[in-house]
């Protein structure tokens, strides 16, 4: 196919003519709907020639979202296609498909039970309530915290726009609980005590003294059932009250 191409015989020509057509392949558009993603491949092709294979970028991305593959309509149906074959042809259109990304979530209760609301994973672009309902013998929940330090401010949701793996702590604070004392009108002259820490209990005082009487002990009831109390055991819960019970004293008179 050397020099210019002919359109005409002329007048004056003779003899028998041999003419060879020239095909030029015909170039095509590529047009892609990432629906929101980006495609990261830097070459990319936007168009193909008829009778060359043609690869479709593969390098995509979405926030939260997985790349499923491209498709030849929007209803995603059929097979996914990586390119076009030499023997196609014709504009094209691909539609990238994507699956929404599952993340997994790690609880750590900090030897807490969590009663209800567990939650072991995620999907990207929900908004998820982290469990409140959550107990320990002795302590009081105070939420949720992305490190074991429990810096920050607890965390109460996984937003929609979170994205990866998440653990989060649970932190506990100690209860303390009130003690109420009844010396029925006698005096503690040391080791009051008025509160007491789970895991640590107390020891209730001794030297109680009331003008005219001998201490009995401490008792939980104003009945004075059962025996005398010294201590609160230190896997007590709750707020006590004990009373004092006092034996009139006798005196000899000589």
């Amino acid at each position: 196919f050397n020099g210019e191409a002919i359109t005409t015989i002329a007048n004056n020509e003779v003899g028998d003519k041999v003419f060879y057509a020239m095909w030029a392949a015909n170039e095509y558009t590529i047009t892609y709907e990432v629906a929101g993603g980006l495609i990261e491949d830097a070459n990319y092709k936007t168009s193909y020639t008829f009778g060359n294979e043609t690869t479709l970028p593969a390098t995509m991305s979405k926030t939260g979202h997985k790349f499923a593959g491209w498709f030849t309509n929007s209803l995603f149906e059929g097979s996914a296609v990586t390119g076009i074959s030499a023997t196609e042809y014709g504009n094209k259109t691909f539609y990238a498909k994507w699956n929404v990304n599952n993340y997994k979530v790690t609880l750590n209760a900090n030897g807490g039970t969590i009663n209800n609301g567990k939650v072991s994973s995620y999907i990207y672009g929900t908004t998820i309530l982290l469990p409140i309902d959550v107990t320990k013998t002795g302590y009081t929940f105070n939420g949720w915290y992305d490190n074991a330090e429990f810096e920050g401010e607890p965390i109460l949701t996984i937003s929609s726009t979170d994205l990866g793996d998440k653990t989060f702590y649970a932190k506990f604070s100690v209860n303390t609980y009130n003690v109420i004392l009844v010396t029925n009108e006698g005096v503690i002259n040391s080791g009051n005590i008025e509160s007491y820490e789970f895991g640590k209990g107390a020891t209730l005082p001794a030297d109680v003294t009331k003008t005219g009487y001998t201490f009995g002990g401490w008792y939980s009831n104003t009945s004075y059932i059962g025996g005398t109390v010294s201590s609160i055991a230190d896997n007590d819960m709750g707020d006590k009250q004990f009373w004092a019970r006092w034996k009139e004293q006798d005196y000899p008179i000589t």
